[in-house]
């Protein structure tokens, strides 16, 4: 079995290079996901401050 340090320089780097990639994808699908939680959890308490605005809209208006 050849080691590492055996490699051509060309071969060491490509593959260096490869898994930077790979490692900046998986942060980029982490960030992706976690945005969309985020983005899920605000339409939920934008939908909770509509229903909250409209409960105080009507004991407004049920008082007069």
């Amino acid at each position: 079995m050849m080691a590492i340090r055996d490699w051509k320089i060309g071969i060491r780097l490509g593959l260096a290079f490869g898994l930077m990639i790979v490692l900046m994808l998986m942060v980029f699908v982490a960030a992706w996901v976690g945005a969309r939680t985020v983005d899920q959890h605000v339409r939920a308490s934008d939908a909770i401050t509509d229903v909250a605005f409209a409960a105080e809209k009507w004991t407004a208006l049920t008082r007069q």
